[in-house]
């Protein structure tokens, strides 16, 4: 079976969807199948062997200018070319902000009736000459628009994975979000099939494409997990961390028990993914536009008395690891570790964070480190930069646990699920694939979301029980080594992929 994967690039940015798609790729073609993985947009940037082709398709700068121009769409063969050289294209990414791009995004989702129809034929020739597939699976429903031509010409079945496309169409300004909206639900209601990588992202948007929900097929998102097969870092470090107080750990109750995945109504999950945004700091707000600046709890300012803190003790290390913007919620946590901090009883502890900066945040995280500066925590918080992969497993299991406090619900987590296949137990928002994943892996708490005392509160539970917290991490990787191993994720997908082509 030949297998093309079309992935949409983000430039210099690691994204979920590219660095899914590369592993996903690799994974068939080690188990023999013959799958060509093509960049859209702009090249991938992933953290393990890039396995995809060395050209891209509906490049990015011709995409933008096709919008714009009838010139463009006029354009000759060679200038089409030029624009669509990997190395100019790479140069983009980061400045793909929802709010920006409503016709745009409509246009590319009305594929053959939209004014990048040349883009999409461009593709179809090409496929149709080298390639010839059997299968096609798109790495977004966002480049549904290509799927009807790709189809019909090409007579191959195409498949597309459900990964956020909700939060990314309800972004957009008026009229484009329910032109989009319509367009995604008409055209991915012509797709052979539609996958997504969680339950609960399943049955959310099978209501918000209104489509029926056994159409969905969950697949459950696939590590490479031989990195992350150590020992548990907390039997070799144990010095590291505070000890255990053990009248406070006989008396703690069993991990948080989760909401069930559907219970909310449809309705209100909808409305929990577009929350009013506010700033963080009436002092800063010119930093960040408020429309950017998702929600914080209102509490008071005062500076961190951090006096307690002994020294001679190793601090407990609470880590973020996610791109660093407004909707992942570094500002929550950094409230939270400030409300966490002023408890004397507390072992001391340190904020570590890594992740990347695109240009378009970056006013947002020099507000963030302000507001850690202001309040006192300077000498607690700790910028690693963007890691490569190792840097990144290394910087996993040295955490004794994992925050990653979104303040919207996301539709794969894979963030989270790296951070439990190295051990760390997590501390997540009780929305989306968050209560999922800890619901399924038993490998942390969860909290009311957009709360930053609430979420101290779930920190301070851990600190204050460290072989809470070990066993919650030893769970937790044990559950993921068993599910989330990405040849289970390559063979369910093979699996798919004959059931289509099969007609079925």
């Amino acid at each position: 079976m030949k297998i093309v994967h079309l992935a949409a690039g983000a430039g210099r940015l690691y994204c979920g969807s590219c660095l899914q798609g590369n592993t996903l790729a690799a994974a068939l073609r080690a188990a023999g199948h013959d799958v060509v993985l093509l960049p859209v947009y702009t090249p991938l940037r992933t953290d393990e062997p890039n396995v995809s082709e060395p050209r891209v398709a509906m490049g990015g700068l011709n995409v933008f200018l096709q919008q714009h121009s009838s010139l463009a769409r006029r354009a000759p063969e060679f200038v089409d070319r030029w624009l669509d050289r990997p190395g100019l294209l790479d140069r983009l990414g980061g400045s793909t902000r929802p709010e920006r791009l409503g016709a745009l995004t409509v246009s590319m989702l009305r594929g053959e009736e939209g004014r990048q129809r040349k883009e999409i034929d461009k593709l179809a020739a090409w496929l149709a000459a080298d390639v010839r597939p059997d299968v096609i699976h798109l790495s977004t429903a966002l480049l549904v628009g290509a799927a009807r031509t790709l189809a019909e010409r090409l007579d191959a079945p195409v498949v597309a994975t459900l990964a956020g496309e909700d939060s990314f169409v309800e972004q957009l300004h008026e009229p484009y979000r329910t032109e989009a909206r319509e367009e995604l639900r008409t055209r991915c209601g012509e797709l052979a099939a539609l996958v997504a990588p969680s339950a609960y992202y399943a049955e959310f948007m099978a209501h918000y494409l209104n489509i029926p929900s056994e159409r969905i097929t969950v697949i459950l998102p696939g590590l490479n997990l031989e990195s992350y097969l150590v020992e548990y870092r907390a039997a070799a470090d144990d010095s590291r961390r505070p000890e255990p107080r053990e009248a406070e750990s006989a008396n703690y109750p069993k991990p948080d028990v989760v909401e069930p995945i559907g219970a909310r109504p449809f309705e209100e999950q909808l409305a929990n993914r577009s929350p009013e945004e506010t700033p963080l700091d009436e002092e800063t707000v010119d930093d960040v536009p408020s429309e950017e600046m998702p929600p914080i709890e209102q509490t008071d300012a005062a500076i961190v008395d951090v006096e307690h803190v002994p020294s001679e003790k190793r601090p407990f290390r609470i880590g973020y690891f996610s791109r660093i913007a407004p909707a992942k919620g570094l500002h929550q946590l950094v409230e939270a570790f400030r409300l966490m901090l002023r408890n004397p009883s507390l072992p001391p502890a340190h904020l570590v964070v890594a992740g990347h900066v695109s240009r378009g945040d970056r006013a947002y995280f020099r507000q963030v480190r302000r507001q850690v500066a202001r309040r006192g925590l300077a000498g607690w918080f700790d910028y690693r930069g963007e890691l490569d992969r190792d840097e990144k497993i290394a910087f996993l299991r040295s955490l004794d646990v994992l925050c990653v406090p979104a303040t919207r619900p996301e539709s794969r987590g894979l963030a989270l699920l790296e951070g439990l296949a190295a051990g760390a137990p997590a501390v997540a928002p009780d929305h989306g694939v968050f209560s999922e994943l800890i619901a399924a892996t038993g490998g942390g708490l969860v909290y009311e979301p957009n709360r930053p005392t609430a979420l101290a509160a779930a920190l301070e539970r851990l600190i204050l029980n460290p072989d809470l917290a070990r066993r919650l991490g030893r769970r937790a990787q044990a559950v993921v080594h068993q599910r989330h191993d990405v040849r289970n994720m390559a063979e369910r997908m093979m699996t798919l992929y004959g059931t289509v082509c099969r007609g079925g």
